[in-house]
C-alpha cells in the first residue's frame, strides 16, 4: 500500500530526476522535531536531506505534499548549484546573478522565524523553489499551487525562466 509518507519520496525522487541531482536523504520526523510545528518540511544543508513533518503530512491532501517536496528538492538543488556548479555537471548551470541571490540568502543566519513573512517570501531561494513547484505541479499534477499575491508577479517572472530551462 502506497502511504502519504510514501508520496512525500516520491516528490522528492521525481524533482531529482528533472533537476539531475543525486545524494538527497528524506526523512519524516514528528513534530516535536521541529522549532515551530507549521513546518511542512525543510532542507537541511549539513546533512543534504530534506526533514518532512509527518504531522503535516498526515493532514495534508496527496497534492500538498507533492508540492513540498518539489519545493524541499529545489532547495537542495540551489545549494548544490552554489557548492559545486564547477565541479560536477548540471543539466544547466544558473546564471551567476540567479546564484548570487541564492548564495546571500543560504548565508543569512536569521531563521526563517525570526523573518517577517515579506522577507521571507522575497528571498530569491523561495521564489525560485515556489516557481519551481508550482510549475510542476501544474505540469505533472494538474494542479494550480496557491501562490501569495504579494509575489506572484515574481514568481511568475521566474516560472517562464524555469519553463525555458527545464524538461519534463
Amino acid at each position: 500500500m502506497f502511504t502519504k509518507q510514501n508520496y512525500a519520496i516520491l516528490s522528492v525522487e521525481i524533482a531529482k530526476k528533472i533537476l539531475g541531482i543525486n545524494n538527497i536523504e528524506v526523512v519524516i520526523k514528528d513534530n516535536y522535531y521541529f522549532n515551530c510545528p507549521d513546518i511542512s518540511a525543510v532542507f537541511m544543508k549539513e546533512s543534504f536531506s530534506i526533514v518532512f513533518n509527518n504531522t503535516f503530512i498526515e493532514n495534508a491532501s496527496l497534492p500538498e505534499i507533492m508540492i513540498t517536496g518539489f519545493h524541499e528538492a529545489r532547495h537542495v538543488y540551489q545549494y548544490m548549484q552554489i557548492q559545486f556548479g564547477e565541479v560536477i555537471y548540471f543539466k544547466r548551470l544558473e546564471e551567476q546573478t540567479t546564484l548570487n541571490g541564492w548564495i546571500k540568502d543560504f548565508e543569512i543566519s536569521k531563521s526563517f522565524i525570526e523573518m517577517t513573512r515579506k522577507e521571507y517570501l522575497n528571498r530569491p531561494t523561495e521564489i525560485d523553489a515556489i516557481a519551481f513547484s508550482s510549475y510542476l505541479a501544474d505540469k505533472l499534477l494538474n494542479v494550480k499551487q496557491v501562490v501569495p499575491e504579494e509575489i506572484k508577479d515574481k514568481v511568475e517572472a521566474r516560472i517562464e525562466e524555469i519553463r525555458n530551462s527545464i524538461e519534463i
